[in-house]
């Protein structure tokens, strides 16, 4: 049996790319949020062209997004987009480890289960609306 050879890689895949570290910082958030938005959009039963107009834009672009563009995006449009789909961001800091060099972007979340419930919550709160 071959064993076959590995290097263990970085906390964040885009160090492990060749990005800086702030660029990698940088890129770990902006894809985790834009995963969050695939997921809603995708969660929300609702057809490309009625999540464009939720968003105030187009079809062209919700389908940009759920095709994983997301260098078409930034942080900002991508925090906008998921507030006007009802979904919560939670956003903390506290200080480093006193032996770091910078400080890192630590990212956390909620369940499957506990987004499919919000997102049923969500849909039961716009039906009544």
């Amino acid at each position: 049996m071959t064993r076959l050879k590995y290097t263990q890689g970085s906390d964040n895949i885009f160090v492990d790319l060749g990005f800086s570290e702030q660029e990698a910082e940088e890129l770990l958030l902006k894809s985790h949020l834009f995963h969050r938005l695939q997921d809603a959009i995708r969660d929300s039963k609702t057809t490309q062209a009625e999540i464009a107009q939720l968003l105030g834009t187009d079809q062209s672009k919700v389908s940009k997004i759920l095709r994983g563009k997301m260098s078409d995006f930034s942080i900002d449009r991508i925090t906008s987009y998921l507030l006007k789909l009802r979904w919560d961001l939670r956003i903390d800091a506290s200080p480093a480890p006193a032996k770091a060099k910078r400080g890192r972007v630590v990212l956390g979340g909620i369940s499957k289960n506990a987004r499919a419930a919000k997102v049923a919550a969500s849909a039961k709160t716009r039906r009544r609306a």
